[in-house]
C-alpha cells in the first residue's frame, strides 16, 4: 500500500501555519498532500485559517467571521518568524498551479455558513480553472459535519469527501447516511489517538474496509506511529514522517516512558469516546489536549 503523507497546515513544525510559505516547504519535503483550515470573513472571502480568532497565529484577536478580509485580516502577520500574511482560498490555488501532484485536503470549519461554503469554494476552483473534473481529481472535502454534505451532495458530486472525526459513533453514522442518500464517501480522517487503543482501533479498521473507505488518521507527530500505522496520515512534521516511512532508524527503539504514554493515550480516547457518547461539552478538555499536543 501506497501512503499518502499530508502536512497539517503546511510544514507547522518549522513554519508559520496555513501559510503559502508553510506549504511551500511541506511540498519541497515530500508532502503528497496539503491539509488547510477555511473560514468565510465578512466580506465574503474565503481565507485559510484553523482558528475562528486570530490570537493564536497572528497576536491580534478578531473573529474571522466578523471581520473584512480587505480592510483589516489581509495586513495581519504572523507572530512567528518568518511574519506572513493570512492567505486567500484563491493564493493557494495560484500556488498550487506549481505542483501538479499535490492534493488539497480542506477542513471545512463548522462555523462557515454550510449553504455558502462549498458553493464558494467551487466558484474560486472554477475561476481558476473551469473543468470540475480537473479539480475532482486535486481537491479533497473534509467535512465534520454530515448536514454539510446533505446541503451540498448535488455540487459535491464527483469529489472525495472525507468525514474529520473524532466521535466513532458519529462517523459511522456519517458515513450510513451518505450511502442512505445514494452517495459514497470516500474515507475517514480521524483522531490519531483511537491507534493506541486496539479495540477502537479495530472497529474503525473493520468498518472502512467494509466499506472500502479509505483512512488518515491526524495529527500524527510519533515516528514510531507513522512507521507503524500502516494507514494514510497527516502531520506537523513532513520531515519527520518521510524519513520515519523510508525506513531510516528514528532511534534504538522505544521507551518505558514511550510506552507508558501509550497507555496514557488509549485510557485518554476511551475517556473521550465515553463523554462524547453522553453529550458532554468537551471544549475545555480540546484546550488541553491542544496545549499538551494531542489535538
Amino acid at each position: 500500500m501506497t501512503i499518502t503523507v499530508g502536512a497539517h497546515r503546511g510544514y507547522r513544525k518549522l513554519f508559520p501555519e496555513n501559510t503559502i510559505l508553510s506549504f511551500d516547504q511541506a511540498v519541497n519535503h515530500g508532502a503528497d498532500m496539503i491539509e488547510l483550515d477555511l473560514h468565510l470573513s465578512s466580506d465574503q472571502v474565503l481565507v485559510v485559517i484553523h482558528d475562528q480568532s486570530t490570537k493564536a497565529v497572528f497576536g491580534t484577536d478578531y473573529n474571522v467571521c466578523k471581520t473584512s478580509y480587505k480592510d483589516v485580516l489581509s495586513k495581519l502577520r504572523t507572530t512567528r518568524h518568518p511574519p506572513q500574511p493570512m492567505p486567500m482560498f484563491s493564493d493557494v490555488l495560484e500556488w498550487l498551479s506549481d505542483y501538479p501532484d499535490v492534493k488539497l485536503m480542506l477542513d471545512i470549519k463548522r462555523d462557515n455558513p454550510a449553504k455558502d461554503v462549498i458553493r464558494l469554494i467551487l466558484e474560486e476552483l472554477t475561476k481558476k480553472n473551469t473543468d470540475v473534473n480537473f479539480w475532482r481529481k486535486r481537491i479533497i472535502f473534509g467535512l465534520w459535519s454530515v448536514d454539510y454534505y446533505l446541503l451540498n451532495q448535488e455540487l459535491l458530486e464527483g469529489f472525495d469527501v472525507v468525514n474529520i472525526a473524532v466521535d466513532l459513533k458519529k462517523s459511522f453514522q456519517f458515513a450510513n447516511t451518505v450511502a442512505a442518500e445514494g452517495g459514497k464517501l470516500h474515507g475517514i480522517s480521524f483522531l490519531h489517538l483511537i491507534w493506541y487503543h486496539q479495540k477502537y482501533r479495530t472497529e474503525l479498521v473493520k468498518f472502512a474496509n467494509s466499506n472500502s473507505l479509505v483512512l488518515y488518521l491526524w495529527t500524527i507527530n510519533d515516528p514510531y506511529l507513522v512507521k507503524e500505522c500502516g494507514v494514510n496520515l497527516i502531520t506537523d512534521d513532513i520531515g519527520m514522517a518521510k524519513k520515519a516511512l523510508s525506513g531510516v532508524p528514528v532511534a534504538s527503539g522505544p521507551t518505558w516512558r514511550y510506552s507508558v504514554g501509550c497507555y496514557f493515550k488509549a485510557g485518554l480516547f476511551s475517556t473521550v469516546q465515553f463523554l462524547l457518547g453522553r453529550d458532554y461539552n468537551l471544549k475545555y478538555l480540546a484546550l488541553a489536549m491542544k496545549k499538551f499536543k494531542l489535538l
